[in-house]
């Protein structure tokens, strides 16, 4: 089974839809919530050595703060097909951008820039832009 289906796959069972995450916007909030204490939980998990040992030099790699945790197990799972499909592949940044994950690689497949675009259609919320 090629990248695509597996991230239509990882899609589904993760449950993932645009918008579909926060029901508030963290932004707002006067003192640090237990959303933001649970999502920097779940970035450092994410944030392993072996994924800032794929960051090209001179970028900056990771900026992922405030994510909805839910969107971390995504990512790692993920993060082991584009491992598969494109062992080779480097990250240039991978970040949220206007409510929206965006992922910057290079050295992948066509395929597997097809399944990131997919990926960053289900990985947004309107909450999360500031």
């Amino acid at each position: 089974m090629d990248i695509i289906e597996q991230t239509k796959q990882l899609i589904t069972r993760h449950n993932l839809a645009a918008n579909s995450y926060l029901d508030f916007n963290p932004f707002k909030q006067a003192k640090k919530t237990s959303y933001e204490e649970e999502s920097d939980a779940a970035l450092n998990k994410f944030l392993t050595p072996e994924k800032w040992n794929r960051v090209s030099e001179g970028w900056y790699g990771f900026d992922l703060q405030t994510c909805p945790p839910k969107w971390f197990e995504a990512l790692e799972e993920f993060w082991g097909l584009l491992e598969k499909d494109s062992p080779d592949f480097k990250v240039l940044q991978t970040k949220l951008k206007y409510g929206s994950i965006r992922i910057y690689v290079d050295n992948i497949s066509d395929d597997a820039q097809k399944a990131i675009e997919m990926l960053e259609n289900v990985l947004q919320d309107k909450n999360l832009i500031w």
